[in-house]
């Protein structure tokens, strides 16, 4: 999930005017090739498709709001930069407040 108002953000105009978290699906496996996908210490860069049109995209690392793994449902949550109602849905959810914080290794 991407804050589309952090200063450096690059999407289509009317997602950033709308001013609301905007889900997007990034992967280097995806059903719509991201030939020049980058990952790097300024953040993620790549062209995307937003309604079958090509947009180069920008996403600062603390533009980031959720990052969500696939099948290995592992999240991650900026908090800083999640919207104040998401903050309380995720300290009032009982299923976040009952795990334990734990790292795993992934091969």
């Amino acid at each position: 999930m991407i804050n589309p108002l952090v200063p450096g953000v690059a999407l289509p105009e009317y997602l950033i005017e709308a001013g609301q978290p905007v889900p997007i699906n990034i992967g280097y496996n995806m059903a719509v090739p991201i030939p020049d996908l980058q990952i790097d210490d300024e953040g993620i860069f790549g062209t995307l498709s937003f309604n079958r049109s090509p947009f180069r995209c920008t996403f600062p690392w603390d533009s980031l709001i959720q990052v969500t793994v696939g099948d290995e449902h592992l999240v991650w949550v900026n908090a800083a930069e999640a919207p104040a109602e998401q903050q309380r849905t995720a300290e009032r959810s009982p299923a976040a407040a009952s795990r334990k914080p734990h790292l795993r290794l992934v091969e």
